[in-house]
């Protein structure tokens, strides 16, 4: 029979086995997530991207409409891409503490500049 410390790091073991196995699950749901957004606004972007070029060169617009119908389709790819990193960066910090974020206007680009803060 072992003793009552033999057990107490027993459990204590099978304790934070548990906790690595839930943080494990955590980080692959998230990753899914990530992935499956990105799969469906990419093929979503590229599909209106096609739709537009389609619709402008069809139409008679010529090569310069369709290329207005490109740099559209590459604006929003941009878009969605800082989108997806501010949120997974959100949700990456808010894992480990309190997350203040502070948005601000960039001095050098036209984009919205994020500052995450984690506070334990």
């Amino acid at each position: 029979m072992g003793s009552a410390t033999d057990y107490l790091l027993l459990l204590l073991l099978l304790l934070l086995l548990l906790l690595l196995l839930l943080l494990l699950l955590l980080l692959v749901v998230v990753v899914v997530v990530v992935v499956v957004v990105v799969v469906v606004v990419v093929v979503g972007v590229v599909v209106v991207g096609v739709v537009i070029v389609v619709v402008v060169v069809g139409g008679g617009g010529g090569v310069a409409a369709a290329v207005v119908g490109l740099v559209v389709v590459v604006v929003v790819v941009v878009v969605v891409v800082v989108v997806v990193v501010v949120v997974v960066v959100a949700v990456v910090e808010s894992s480990r503490g309190t997350v203040r974020v502070v948005c601000h206007h960039c001095v050098n680009s036209s984009a919205s500049c994020c500052i995450f803060f984690s506070e334990k």
